[in-house]
């Protein structure tokens, strides 16, 4: 009987790519270089179906469409990947017996040993007006506010993982989204009880705008940078604070981030796969669809794979002293 599928949770602010990084991760999968780096993804509910649907526009159209929320809406994913599990294992060895030893005899032990399993996961994202409900309401109905928050929570209690998305070319809507994170963690903790987060993945959004003024060089620039300094320096040292205090002394130890891009960069050249002024993929041709085979968007597997196994692919510890 196979255990049943844990969750994980997927947050971040508005315009920060959290649509856009679930949309393309199954083609950042089935294209990642590593056969040992790739999640399998499955939409679930008729939200994710549909956000699945629309991702079949990038091969049409070259670009990633970007939607804005306006109201609550729930994505539940199905990921796979490898996980590393200890099991019991018997095992038949010969031992010394008799006269000086000189005898044998079987016997039979039961040893722990590590072996590499297909583990599911469920993938929960509620994203609401303004890219999460973690602030106080501007407006609209209070109590539904309330609810949802409530509903929110209570996934967060039952999440052994988080994600979090953050676009650090928008440092002002990261900061106000951080700022609220605070009460939200507060929340979820049963009183002095840490979140139940095992690990948390923040992945840095939009790494291609960081580097794209250098040319052929910009993917040796962006792997050059520290994407854990740049999540630090864009959260500040009170969100930080607030984000390692409500988690538990080992999970302390597996808060990493990494870039993303859903771009990527042109292969075997290095420069960045957008063009401004087309508003398309550099490498996009309308008259074909076997461009996309070409097409590797940069770092969006590595945080969901950590999130599921803590194994670490192009992912950076974030420290923090508290």
């Amino acid at each position: 009987m196979s255990d049943a599928p844990e969750n994980i949770m997927m947050i971040g602010p508005s315009r920060a790519g959290k649509t856009s990084l679930l949309s393309v991760l199954r083609l950042a999968s089935a294209n990642c270089l590593h056969d040992n780096s790739r999640v399998e993804i499955d939409p679930v509910n008729d939200n994710a179906k549909q956000l699945f649907r629309k991702a079949r526009d990038i091969v049409r159209t070259g670009n990633i469409v970007h939607e804005p929320t306006y109201s609550l809406l729930e994505y539940v994913f199905n990921l796979k990947c490898d996980v590393e599990k200890v099991v019991k294992k018997k095992v038949v060895e010969d031992e010394p017996a008799g006269f000086l030893g000189l005898g044998k005899k079987q016997v039979t032990r039961e040893v722990e040993v590590k072996v590499t399993v297909k583990k599911d996961f469920t993938l929960t994202v509620l994203d609401g007006k303004g890219g999460s409900i973690f602030g106080p309401p501007d407006e609209g109905d209070p109590a539904e506010y309330a609810r949802q928050r409530a509903e929110y929570v209570d996934l967060a209690r039952k999440s052994v993982a988080l994600v979090i998305c953050m676009n650090a070319n928008d440092p002002g809507t990261t900061a106000e989204f951080f700022t609220d994170l605070q009460q939200f963690l507060d929340d979820v903790r049963v009183g002095s009880t840490p979140c139940p987060f095992e690990r948390v993945a923040i992945a840095v959004t939009q790494a291609d705008r960081q580097v794209e003024q250098y040319g052929s060089s910009a993917l040796d620039r962006l792997e050059a940078l520290d994407p854990a300094q740049s999540a630090a320096e864009t959260m500040g040292r009170h969100a930080r604070d607030g984000l390692f205090k409500a988690l538990r002394p080992s999970a302390r130890q597996m808060v990493f981030a990494g870039w993303t891009s859903v771009y990527g960069f042109i292969e075997l050249e290095g420069s960045v796969n957008f063009d401004a002024t087309t508003g398309q993929m550099v490498i996009f041709r309308d008259d074909t669809a076997k461009w996309v085979d070409n097409w590797y968007p940069y770092g969006v597997v590595e945080p969901f794979l950590f999130a599921c196994s803590g194994r670490v692919v192009k992912m950076h510890p974030l420290r923090h002293k508290i």
